[in-house]
């Protein structure tokens, strides 16, 4: 995976076009792609997991096969959507929190997708407008997913899911 930010960014900050790679706990922000997203994954079998993408002018999208993006939060981001499933089959978009964005719609144009464990109401982040996406005592999203497997065993701050 990639550890860094992608900030202030006149293209779409991040864009992987191949096939079978992953990017994790990695922060997209401030990105300002005209009719982009904070980050398009398009090929076969890439995971986008733990990362954070917000004031975007988009979220996050899927086009291709066989995706998976999950265990991402998406907030503050500009565009219709807050995630979106392109096109393609077999994607999945699981156990992620959009929510804040212009629209914290959550698009799936894919086949057999499996869309699910996603949270588009408050999740009570500690302070989101000052970067803190901790989330409160109390906050819808505590324990809400669904378990992936032993490989997405970590948050983006490296903390160990319980």
């Amino acid at each position: 995976g990639i550890d860094a930010d992608a900030v202030n960014c006149s293209g779409a900050p991040y864009d992987m076009e191949n096939s079978g790679g992953g990017v994790s706990h990695i922060v997209i922000r401030n990105g300002r792609a005209r009719n982009g997203s904070g980050v398009t994954v398009k090929g076969t079998l890439n995971q986008f997991y733990n990362m954070l993408v917000y004031g975007n002018a988009a979220g996050l999208q899927a086009d291709g096969t066989s995706h998976l993006v999950s265990n991402n939060s998406v907030y503050g981001n500009g565009g219709s959507y807050g995630l979106k499933i392109v096109a393609g089959t077999g994607n999945r978009a699981q156990n992620n929190i959009v929510y804040g964005n212009t629209s914290d719609t959550i698009v799936d144009n894919g086949t057999s997708s499996t869309v699910d464990h996603n949270i588009t109401s408050n999740p009570l982040w500690v302070d989101p407008a000052n970067g803190n996406f901790r989330l409160q005592t109390g906050s819808p999203a505590i324990d809400a997913g669904t378990t992936l497997n032993t490989y997405y065993n970590t948050d983006i701050a490296g903390n160990v899911r319980v």
